[in-house]
């Protein structure tokens, strides 16, 4: 019997090879797009190595966009509702329109920092230099509170810059000054600031951390230029926050202690050198005093002077209404009270060191600075400025001591140094937000200069092997050159 023929079977024959061909198209396809990602890669690798600068630079600029876009969509959907206007005009944010108001109708008397009742006894601890923005601000035409808030949103993106400006000039590399801005952006307090109130820590963090940028170029270099710069930008942060004086004197103090630090090895290293044998004439008593290392101290007395005259529209009122060029309101309570509601009490401070001692005792004063140390080092850290930020800076500050970076670590000791009187207001004032304004420009600026040692000491490490591939390679042709010289003659 003659069997029926089997027409399923071409069409199963075209399925499977169709299968097959669009396997095989799948197979080429993904290779094709393994091989150019490779390609990519490697020119991006390439680009890192020979221009780190341009990709670096790249990368803020892509971090500023996407601040900008994500700040002015959550602006506008801030200040959509009742809730959102009502937090953006808060009390504290108030008051900065309202002196703001006062500078742009052209009075510059400071007379809310006089003490007395009204409202400006609620107000003698704010500083200038914000409300001076917002009054410029408005003058310009940016009138209402969402489009003020985009004008702290513009400090953020500048602190990105300004991070990155360290990295890339004070501690010559710009992949640190890439890393140090991404510490800067993911910051969600400082997002967060910047776009719902109106306050004066945007502005603050982006002038410390240019303070904080240039003391470490002070610390790195020993420059006049860098010292003045300093003093005047420590000055600006202190017209923004009165905690900017705790920032001023903490990288002061580190700067004189570095340089006593490098007089004392200087002298040690001279009385070494005196103490071997020398031939020629000894030299006198008049010319070892001369050529003997010296503090400059009339370099501190004209960077003083500078702070001086740039703080001055803050403690010149203050001087005139009170006799007191750092009366700042009743903040002095903090520092002598362990509650809040007893610290704010608007005019004058009503609390000292003798009346906390009264009622207090050295026990008490341990716990409170334990918890302050807590709050402040550990907890703010972590949970304000970021978990990622934090253990970067960690990673950071671990490889500066493995390094013995000795500029590096004087920051980390002024930042330890500015942030202790805000361990110690900690347990009457709970708010994490201060003291992570204070940490995060130190945060950048040491993730920029531990990224910065690392590349070169891994320049450093790869420096020989280049070169023995150079000397290898100027060999191989060489002798190419003269077997080729040796067949020539031999023809």
């Amino acid at each position: 019997m003659n069997s029926k023929p089997n027409h399923r079977a071409p069409a199963a024959q075209q399925s499977l090879s169709r299968v097959q061909a669009a396997s095989t198209s799948a197979r080429l396809y993904t290779e094709a797009v393994r091989l150019s990602a490779l390609k990519l890669l490697a020119g991006i690798g390439l680009t890192l190595r020979t221009r780190p600068g341009l990709i670096s630079a790249l990368l803020v600029v892509l971090m500023s966009a996407s601040l900008w876009h994500r700040g002015v969509s959550y602006i506008e959907e801030v200040s959509s509702t009742l809730v959102g206007i009502r937090q953006l005009l808060s009390d504290d944010s108030q008051h900065y329109l309202d002196i703001a108001d006062d500078f742009r109708d052209g009075d510059f008397s400071m007379s809310f920092v006089a003490p007395g009742g009204g409202e400006s006894a609620d107000r003698a601890h704010r500083q200038p230099a914000y409300p001076v923005v917002l009054a410029v601000a408005e003058a310009a035409g940016l009138s209402g509170a969402p489009a003020l808030a985009k004008v702290n949103l513009l400090f953020v993106i500048a602190t990105l810059w300004a991070a990155f400006a360290v990295g890339t000039w004070v501690c010559a590399s710009a992949l640190g000054g890439a890393l140090a801005a991404g510490i800067i952006y993911q910051a969600d307090f400082l997002f967060d600031i910047a776009t719902e109130r109106l306050l004066t820590e945007p502005l603050y963090v982006l002038i410390a951390t240019a303070t904080v940028g240039v003391g470490l170029a002070y610390l790195k270099r020993k420059g006049f230029g860098a010292l003045l710069m300093f003093a005047a930008l420590a000055a600006l942060a202190y017209l923004t926050r009165v905690n900017g004086i705790f920032l001023a004197a903490a990288l002061g103090i580190v700067m004189i202690a570095s340089d006593v630090r490098e007089l004392r090895a200087a002298e040690q290293a001279d009385h070494e050198d005196e103490g071997r044998p020398q031939g020629g004439e000894p030299e006198s008593d008049e010319d070892d005093a001369a050529e003997r290392p010296m503090l400059p101290l009339l370099k501190y007395g004209a960077a003083i002077a500078l702070f001086l005259v740039v703080a001055s529209p803050s403690w010149v009122p203050r001087l005139i209404y009170t006799g007191n060029p750092v009366y700042h309101g009743y903040l002095n309570n903090y520092l002598w009270v362990d509650d809040y509601q007893d610290a704010h009490l608007p005019g004058p401070p009503r609390y000292s060191w003798s009346t906390y001692w009264d009622d207090h005792s050295v026990v008490d004063a341990a716990r409170r600075l334990g918890y302050g140390v807590s709050r402040v080092y550990w907890e703010t850290p972590r949970r304000t400025i970021g978990e990622g930020a934090a253990l970067v800076a960690v990673i950071a500050i671990v490889a500066l001591l493995a390094a013995r970076d000795a500029p590096a670590l004087w920051l980390l000791v002024a930042a330890i140094l500015q942030a202790l009187p805000l361990a110690w207001t900690a347990m009457p004032n709970d708010t994490r937000r201060i003291p992570a304004a204070a940490l995060l420009p130190f945060f950048a600026v040491l993730t920029a200069a531990a990224a910065a040692r690392w590349m070169g000491t891994a320049r450093q490490r790869s420096a020989p092997a280049q070169a023995a591939d150079d000397k290898l390679e100027t060999n191989t042709a060489g002798a190419d050159r003269a077997d080729a010289a040796a067949a020539g003659t031999t023809r």
